[in-house]
């Protein structure tokens, strides 16, 4: 996936963050959508993550720091826009 984004020289580093955060912005924006607010326990975070059964995602402690940081956004303002 990250290639296909990123392209081909993406770096291993790279990758691994483009990944955690496609997860952790679907995972946050499935949690809203379901109703769900901060605070959460990491649990809730990991069930959360794995009931989306991305391909090798594995919940870790930047997962969820990241699903807490797009959840957050979502409570402050769901119709967050950028404009030029």
């Amino acid at each position: 996936m990250a290639r296909d984004a990123l392209g081909t020289d993406v770096t291993a580093g790279e990758a691994i963050a483009y990944n955690r955060v496609r997860v952790a912005t679907a995972t946050a924006v499935a949690l809203y959508r379901s109703g769900h607010a901060l605070p959460m326990p990491d649990d809730d975070l990991d069930d959360a993550v794995r009931a989306l059964d991305f391909p090798y995602s594995i919940p870790s402690p930047e997962t969820r720091a990241s699903i807490r940081a797009a959840l957050a956004v979502l409570e402050a303002d769901y119709a967050v826009t950028v404009t030029r």
